[in-house]
């Protein structure tokens, strides 16, 4: 269901060449609109700062574009080399540069907020392997429950409250530099990032 900014309920057959509406969950949704669902260009603004600007034929996304609230554009998963081995700076090390060594960033946040003891932090909140469940990081109440498959890969992946030593990681060690001394593939690093 879409509500209009001035709150008003629409649910009749419409097509309307520009229109603003907010959605249940927050989600503000400016773009055109043929027999009330999503038709043309249109982008949906997240509560987070995040939106989606796309193409949608009869309510079916065609094409579509990402940012996040910091500006990172993304493109596709598969070709993504944002945050991975072998540069994972975040964002904001590609715009400022990297920090000093005791001074680098633990999260693309400054400051990184602490995470509650045994919790793991998936960027929206926190995920309790306890409860199962994933909590606002202001107010501590359950947003979401994530599927088996992702609790797999936030535990595997995510930053978590304790520290533990990693160990021998041959994964880690790689050659970044060519014969010429510059870093191999920057350009083409950049390019993928805007």
């Amino acid at each position: 269901m879409v509500w209009w900014v001035e709150d008003t309920n629409y649910n009749k057959p419409h097509t309307s060449p520009a229109s603003a509406g907010k959605q249940d969950c927050s989600v503000v949704y400016e773009g055109a609109l043929k027999d009330g669902k999503f038709h043309g260009k249109g982008t949906l603004n997240y509560p987070s700062g995040c939106c989606i600007s796309g193409v949608w034929d009869n309510g079916v996304l065609q094409s579509t574009s990402f940012h996040f609230s910091d500006g990172l554009g993304f493109r596709n998963v598969v070709s993504w080399k944002y945050c991975k081995m072998p540069d994972r700076r975040f964002y904001k090390e590609h715009l400022l540069g990297l920090r000093p060594a005791g001074l680098s960033h633990l999260t693309q946040d400054t400051p990184t907020r602490p995470i509650p003891e045994g919790c793991y932090d998936v960027g929206e909140g926190f995920y309790d392997p306890r409860t199962k469940c994933v909590t606002d990081p202001e107010d501590g109440r359950i947003t979401r429950v994530p599927t088996a498959a992702e609790e797999e890969w936030i535990m595997a992946n995510c930053r978590k409250a304790w520290d533990q030593p990693q160990g021998y990681r041959p994964d880690l060690y790689e050659n970044w530099w060519s014969e010429q001394g510059c870093k191999a593939g920057d350009q083409e690093e950049e390019e993928d990032l805007q």
